[in-house]
């Protein structure tokens, strides 16, 4: 059976992954650009902190191209998982779980995302269905 609620679940999941690389990267969509997301993260304690900025922007891109197309979503689906849970251990989890005090209700809500198209794989009009 085709599994077509994996659709809409990609569209999203990689709608929010690439702008918010944009963001990061670039600094476009009114986005912080790398040296600044690079500074926060410094301010986490992520040394090298450039380079741990690189590397999160472009897993977000890159994970966002692939799983909107359907190659290897699953994968993609697990790196970006762990993105968002150290995220969320990181500096989210101490503020509660509201959004509005900067918790990490919309994170979460992007973990079970993630989850979902672990489970079940990016469905039907994907390149590959079983990664």
């Amino acid at each position: 059976m085709k599994l077509w609620a994996s659709i809409p679940l990609r569209i999203a999941l990689a709608s929010v992954f690439i702008s918010h690389a944009l963001q990061k990267i670039f600094g476009i969509f009114d986005g912080i650009g790398i040296f600044v997301f690079s500074r926060n993260l410094a301010d986490l304690g992520f040394s090298p902190s450039l380079v741990w900025a690189y590397a999160i922007g472009y897993a977000e891109l890159i994970a966002g191209i692939f799983i909107i197309i359907g190659f290897c979503s699953r994968i993609c689906s697990c790196v970006m998982f762990v993105v968002i849970f150290g995220a969320i251990v990181k500096f989210q989890f101490i503020r509660g779980f509201f959004l509005t005090t900067g918790g990490y209700e919309y994170s979460f809500v992007l973990l079970a995302v993630c989850s979902a198209l672990i489970i079940q794989g990016p469905g039907p009009f994907s390149l590959t269905s079983d990664l």
